[in-house]
């Protein structure tokens, strides 16, 4: 691991190829999806991708890795309920909204192994950068937010 690189990235012309299509499709405002075998290298190109964000995005930050299982649910997936201090329900984001609420780079690590009912849940976040959660919040892009707020619609 060299001094400020990321640990398991090779940069070889193949790697440095995908870093760019990635980094294209990242400012064309799209999600990429990156698929391959096992240890072929796909997070820590994308983790490699996010330290390159970081020097050129104030405020950028390291790729977060969400881990998915089989039998995870769309509310799992999204938010989750809990319980504080005084031991009151409450609601917490989960990895991947506290993610898009921060405009984080992520990794959906076994995304293969998820239902397809679980899955489509994530259509409208990577498509049109929104989303209602299971406790009726929306996630919504900021650009959007700010046009319902105040009442526009162009």
């Amino acid at each position: 691991l060299r001094p400020g690189g990321v640990r398991g990235y090779v940069q070889t012309a193949p790697m440095a190829a995908l870093i760019s299509a990635l980094a294209e499709d990242l400012v064309l405002g799209r999600s990429p999806c990156v698929v391959g075998a096992k240890g072929s290298g796909k997070s820590a190109a994308i983790r490699h991708l996010a330290l390159l964000l970081s020097h050129s995005i104030p405020h950028a930050r390291p790729a977060r890795t969400v881990h998915l299982y089989k039998y995870m649910s769309a509310r799992d997936l999204l938010i989750r309920r809990t319980t504080n201090r005084n031991g009151d329900t409450i609601w917490e984001p989960a990895p991947l909204v506290r993610a898009a609420l921060h405009g984080e780079v992520v990794v959906l690590d076994g995304i293969h192994r998820l239902l397809p009912d679980t899955l489509s849940v994530l259509a409208p976040l990577l498509h049109d950068r929104m989303c209602a959660l299971p406790n009726g919040w929306r996630l919504m892009r900021r650009d959007r937010y700010l046009e319902a707020r105040d009442g526009r619609s162009d």
